[in-house]
């Protein structure tokens, strides 16, 4: 069998968008939304998520960009 690819996702937007909370839904969906408590990005996190049943998974490498308001003009 060859080597499944990994996907690379770069998410950027501005402050408070979403994309922090996306990436923790991906990575802990047994976990009610109202239970959440996601910190903003500072600079840059890199998140590696496997999504699916084992041996059969995809692997996502998503890179979550801080936003900056000042990406508005």
């Amino acid at each position: 069998m060859g080597q499944k690819p990994v996907h690379h996702i770069f998410m950027i937007g501005i402050d408070s968008a979403g994309k922090s909370s996306l990436v923790f839904r991906l990575q802990c969906p047994d976990i009610p939304a109202d239970e959440l408590n996601v910190v903003a990005t500072a600079g840059m996190g890199i998140d590696t998520i496997k999504i699916g049943e084992q041996g059969k998974q995809t692997e996502f490498v998503i890179s979550d960009v801080g936003g900056r308001s000042g990406m508005i003009s």
